[in-house]
């Protein structure tokens, strides 16, 4: 439904982590005692990159189907 409403919003353009499976891994990743601070840093980034466009995401939607009402 995201690509017909907000096709702007493309997961396939964010870096490591684009869907929320990714996303789940990447924090657990993350969050190992045995991730290098050089690991842990990218990955933050790529979490961050990506709950941003979900929660726009989420946004758009909201905004699209509040005009719809």
């Amino acid at each position: 439904m995201l690509p017909t409403i907000a096709p702007d919003l493309d997961y396939a353009k964010l870096g490591e982590v684009r869907d929320g499976l990714g996303a789940q891994r990447a924090y657990l990743e993350a969050s190992g005692a045995q991730t290098p601070a050089a690991r842990r840093d990218p990955l933050r980034r790529a979490l961050l990159d990506y709950c941003r466009q979900d929660t726009l995401a989420l946004v758009r939607l909201v905004e699209f189907f509040g005009r719809a009402a």
